[in-house]
């Protein structure tokens, strides 16, 4: 089904089974059937482009041997320990106002949001149904640029009962 690949291709964070599925009015099985036949065919060699399932979401990604050619020298990031602890409470919260950034901190957010923001891993997005209510989330360079072994960082994350952001082996 060609719609679904376009689909894939529409959306850098990509979409779920099952929301393809709703989305085209068909099984999840048949989704799953027409994912797994891309996945083949962009898989192969002779394409720099592959399908991925990153956080239940499929989505077409440059291959790792095409990315380090066409991106020599990474983007590096030197991010605080509060910095940290920010993006580890957004991948583990999702979207979060600046209060309950705090309130799982317990202490001020502010500059280290803003500094986020301008980095472009965090962006702000206004709240719905409000006036002057923001959320803040993940970006979709955040999940392009930050390598693998930190993005897992924060995954290993954990916010304890008294909320208060830890990480495992740190």
């Amino acid at each position: 089904m060609p719609i679904i690949e376009a689909m894939l291709f529409s959306k850098t964070t990509g979409f779920s089974s099952k929301e393809i599925a709703e989305k085209l009015n068909e099984t999840e099985e048949k989704v799953n059937s027409v994912l797994i036949d891309i996945w083949e065919h962009y898989n192969s060699e002779v394409h720099g482009i592959e399908l991925e399932n990153f956080e239940g979401k499929y989505r077409f990604t440059i291959k790792n041997e095409i990315k380090s050619i066409l991106n020599p020298k990474p983007r590096s990031f030197s991010l605080t320990e509060s910095q940290f602890e920010i993006l580890a409470i957004l991948l583990l919260n999702g979207p979060s106002s600046t209060t309950e950034i705090e309130k799982s901190r317990g202490k001020s957010s502010y500059h280290q949001i803003k500094k986020l923001i301008e980095m472009g891993l965090v962006i702000k997005k206004k709240k719905e149904n409000t006036k002057n209510r923001y959320l803040y989330d993940l970006s979709e360079m955040f999940f392009e640029l930050l390598p693998e072994k930190t993005i897992n960082e924060l995954r290993g994350a954990k916010i304890d009962k008294a909320s208060n952001v830890s990480s495992k082996n740190r």
